[in-house]
């Protein structure tokens, strides 16, 4: 879509690079690896139909927490940043109130962890 000359190749041949594109990040994923041993044709379809790039930036949200999971990413090159929030309704059976009352009032009303993913994590919500 962004390069005009990709119009002019056939719908095999544009279909074929898709999927070379992604074969990569594919395989990084058990189930991906499992299909593409058993049918390479089936999985370049789906990377036809259901496979799609998304560039971030940084501070870009890829989803945002409760959000309804449609989709899975797997980070391609580059990191991004993971924030687990919870909320004190989501506290678990151990934890209490007090556990997180000692936090900044810009964290009162939650407490969240960081994880830096790299390249080949796939994530979502």
């Amino acid at each position: 879509r962004d390069a005009p000359v990709l119009e002019l190749l056939s719908r095999a041949l544009l279909s074929r690079l898709r999927y070379d594109l992604s074969n990569a990040c594919l395989r990084r994923h058990a189930i991906f690896r499992l299909w593409i041993s058993i049918d390479v044709a089936c999985m370049q379809r789906i990377c036809d139909q259901a496979i799609l790039a998304r560039h971030l930036q940084s501070k870009d949200e890829l989803f945002s927490a409760g959000a309804e999971g449609v989709a899975a990413f797997v980070v391609s090159h580059g990191k991004l940043s993971y924030t687990q929030e919870l909320n004190r309704t989501e506290l678990g059976p151990h934890e209490s109130e007090s556990s997180i009352s000692d936090t900044s009032s810009e964290d009162e009303a939650r407490r969240g962890t960081v994880d830096e993913v790299g390249a080949g994590v796939w994530v979502s919500e």
